[in-house]
């Protein structure tokens, strides 16, 4: 507790990505409505190569007070220093603090993962008994990768389920980018006979099966279905827009805000599943989703770069200003009166922003 709020300490690195930009947006918003507030703590790398310079970003962690904070979420997958993480982990728990891990497993803690076989099960499923596509083949990443095979997995039951034949000619390797990906779909040119469906398990290998078929003459979706997975935004702007899944931030937020105000001992077992969103675009017939206008996000997209350009300078008007210093003691307080609060603008805000980074 802090200041008559409940605090939540989320352990995360690289934030400045979109993706998890727009998550950690998600989360504020979820964990405020609980009456909860979010204390952010970031590095700029992701821990991997255990340098020096990366033994400096850690300590930020060290600046986590467990004596305020009510709860610990770890976003385990982005940080990857295992003794870091186990560390964070270790020390919550002796001070009685409930840790959530998302995108992870630990014992002893709350555990919450995206559903992605569900949501890859959505895609293949739609295809097969809303369009009634039955000749389906699938455009996997790497061979024997773990992330591959789970798919390839949800792929096989798929057709098992709903009668349709599979054999290893079902599936070819794009390697999950477009040189490989470009390879693989022209291969299947050769066959006899095209598949009517191509399920792809990213939205790279997707853009690059639709351009090949599209260069080939070959009609999508009349022809041949292409369907992708991960929800990345240039799906929106390609011809045909891409029928893709991504991950539900919103979803997640709320079920990390409900795991947090629980109190059933019950949440400590096994890992909490969060459904995917399916998108259905032009690629297999539909067309729910509307075509981002490229002008407004190049705008919105160069607005974006200005600022970070601007705060980039200020920073370093910052460092050479610090240099310039009499004495040590004077750094905190110069600092608190130099900066000022950022926002990148992944979405509006309510001008309501109680995020501590």
């Amino acid at each position: 507790m802090y200041k008559g709020y409940k605090i939540a300490a989320l352990c995360i690195s690289k934030i400045h990505e979109e993706e998890k930009g727009k998550m950690l947006i998600a989360l504020n918003s979820a964990l405020v409505s609980e009456g909860y507030r979010l204390f952010v703590y970031n590095t700029c790398t992701d821990l991997y190569w255990n340098t020096p310079a990366e033994s400096g970003e850690k300590r930020i962690f060290e600046l986590l007070d467990y004596s305020i904070v009510d709860a610990v979420i770890i976003h385990y997958e982005s940080i990857k220093d295992e003794k870091l993480k186990q560390k964070i982990i270790h020390t919550a728990r002796n001070f009685g603090k409930k840790v959530i891990v998302f995108d992870g497993e630990c014992e002893g803690c709350i555990n919450i993962s995206f559903d992605y076989a569900d949501g890859f099960a959505q895609v293949i499923d739609h295809v097969i008994n809303h369009h009634g596509r039955e000749r389906l083949h699938m455009l996997s990443g790497i061979k024997g990768n773990e992330f591959s095979m789970a798919r390839e997995e949800v792929f096989r039951k798929m057709l098992e389920k709903n009668g349709l034949p599979f054999d290893e000619d079902s599936i070819s390797y794009g390697e999950f980018w477009r040189d490989p990906a470009k390879a693989a779909v022209e291969k299947l040119l050769e066959r006899d006979e095209l598949p009517d469906a191509i399920i792809c398990a990213n939205d790279a290998m997707a853009i690059t099966a639709c351009s090949v078929l599209t260069n080939n003459n070959i009609m999508i979706p009349e022809e041949v279905i292409v369907t992708g997975f991960d929800g990345l935004e240039e799906i929106f702007f390609f011809t045909p827009t891409i029928t893709s899944c991504r991950y539900s931030y919103t979803n997640l937020a709320a079920k990390i805000a409900e795991l947090l105000v629980c109190t059933d001992k019950d949440i400590y077992n096994g890992i909490h599943r969060v459904n995917e969103e399916i998108i259905l675009n032009e690629s297999c017939g539909c067309n729910i989703h509307s075509r981002i206008n490229a002008a407004d996000y190049v705008a919105n997209l160069g607005g974006r770069l200005y600022r970070f350009q601007s705060d980039d300078c200020a920073f370093y008007e910052h460092i050479a200003n610090i240099q310039c210093l009499d004495d040590i003691t004077d750094f905190y307080k110069f600092t608190k009166q130099s900066f000022t609060a950022i926002d990148y603008k992944y979405h509006e805000f309510d001008g309501k922003i109680p995020v501590a980074i």
